[in-house]
């Protein structure tokens, strides 16, 4: 009797780590998939508020005399690079898109 409870609990295991991995293994390709969208639209959006996108980061131009940075001028919501005067920079600011 123990013997045959023994397997049965040996049988859910071995089902639990099947099904998980599968489940592990979808969701981590799902996962790459949506990270590279979103890197295409991160990259655009830069781009085309006048930044350059370089080893999957935004680089955007600044003043440093007015103490700004690079990381200060991008705005991580929007993955716009804004202007000194506020909102976006490059042909999104100018409403060329």
């Amino acid at each position: 009797m123990q013997s045959q409870a023994s397997k049965i609990v040996l049988a859910v295991i071995i089902a639990g780590v099947v099904v998980g991995g599968g489940v592990y293994s979808w969701q981590k390709k799902d996962t790459t998939v949506l990270s590279t969208q979103e890197n295409l639209v991160v990259k655009y959006n830069c781009e085309q508020s006048g930044g350059k996108f370089t080893n999957n980061k935004c680089d955007c131009p600044f003043e440093q005399q007015l103490g700004q940075t690079s990381d200060s001028m991008y705005d991580r919501e929007t993955g716009y690079c804004q202007t000194t005067h506020g909102g976006p920079g490059g042909s999104i600011g100018r409403g060329q898109y």
